[in-house]
């Protein structure tokens, strides 16, 4: 611990000037070790929400995907100006990076029912192939709170209804609660969802 403090102590005084690139690995650290270090997260945030434009694809979305999982994230304006980043470079991102971004956002509850309709589009354009690419989408369009377009809504459940027979019991609860939200009422994925049940249950 002390020596990790010391080190940390030290990095405030770089952050100012830190390579963007660096900015989510030295994230990763902070959320990794056992010992406190708010004093670094934050001046981290700072340095991300000033050099948001200079974020390539990868660090802007490992940076929202572990921010998601910081909770005095979502009181920081890094959300907002990592948010709008993101919004902006959608088709060039990629599906891994967009898919960490939207998780990272929806994790913070950043509100854009816009943006995650967009990115469940532009997902959708490169095909969905894994929940894990899927799941972030749907638990943002949850979290935007705004009625969604029926069509999106069975676009994605078409997706989901496929995958059903490789999720996890825990993927099957989270499943079933976003496609409830969303008011999908397509019971050919609510069927797939139980059929899979079925196979914990026995």
């Amino acid at each position: 611990q002390p020596i990790f403090h010391a080190l940390a102590e030290r990095m405030v005084q770089h952050v100012p000037g830190m390579d963007p690139r660096n900015i989510a690995v030295v994230m990763d650290v902070c959320s990794i070790v056992p010992f406190k270090s708010d004093f670094l997260m934050w001046a981290l945030m700072d340095r991300a929400a000033d050099s948001a434009m200079l974020l390539n694809a990868s660090a802007l979305g490992d940076a929202l995907e572990i921010l998601g999982t910081y909770p005095p994230a979502k009181d920081h304006r890094v959300v907002q100006a990592l948010g709008k980043m993101a919004a902006r470079r959608m088709d060039l991102l990629g599906p891994v990076p967009l898919a960490k971004a939207v998780k990272g956002l929806a994790n913070m509850g950043f509100a854009d029912a816009e943006m995650y309709c967009n990115a469940a589009a532009t997902h959708l354009r490169w095909g969905i192939k894994d929940f894990s690419i899927l799941e972030p989408v749907l638990h943002g369009l949850c979290v935007s709170g705004g009625v969604v377009d029926p069509r999106m809504v069975r676009l994605l459940g078409s997706h989901l209804t496929p995958m059903a027979s490789s999720l996890s019991i825990q993927e099957l609860e989270r499943a079933n609660r976003y496609m409830s939200r969303v008011l999908c009422e397509d019971e050919n994925v609510f069927k797939a969802l139980a059929d899979r049940l079925r196979v914990f249950v026995k």
